[in-house]
């Protein structure tokens, strides 16, 4: 694992108006309550980006699994009806983890928690992200 591991919240598809005003509304008390980073959407990414962040100093396995938990209180402190809310608009939402490792473990309380509300995990693999690599079983 390395300092380029990331754990992220995604709200995907919008631009920035006020369908982003909106979703950020939606999600700012919980956002407020854990350590996250906040990322409007962008031309890019047209997407709203909360990353889930640990200290930059602690052992890379350490951090990943600190970022972790922290998705974890963030998906927890969500509350089920404003998740809805932001679906009802057509928005998918997904933890995105990005990571070297081979194997990235989940806590239960995590993936309990995004499977109660309706929040999809996924995982990539940071270094093809990197270089934008695709295999044969990517879609």
């Amino acid at each position: 694992m390395t300092l380029l591991d990331e754990v992220i919240l995604q709200i995907h598809h919008l631009d920035d108006n006020e369908e982003a005003d909106l979703v950020l509304q939606h999600i700012g008390s919980a956002v407020a309550a854990v350590r996250c980073r906040v990322e409007r959407p962008t031309e890019a990414s047209n997407s709203i980006l909360v990353f889930c962040e640990a200290d930059p100093e602690k052992h890379s396995r350490d951090r990943l699994s600190a970022m972790l938990e922290n998705a974890c209180r963030l998906v927890e402190a969500l509350e089920s009806s404003k998740v809805q809310a932001i679906s009802d608009l057509g928005l998918a939402i997904s933890l995105v983890v990005r990571s070297a490792a081979w194997q990235v473990q989940i806590p239960p309380d995590l993936a309990r928690a995004c499977g109660q509300k309706g929040i999809g995990i996924r995982i990539e693999d940071v270094e093809k992200f990197i270089r934008g690599v695709r295999t044969s079983g990517d879609a």
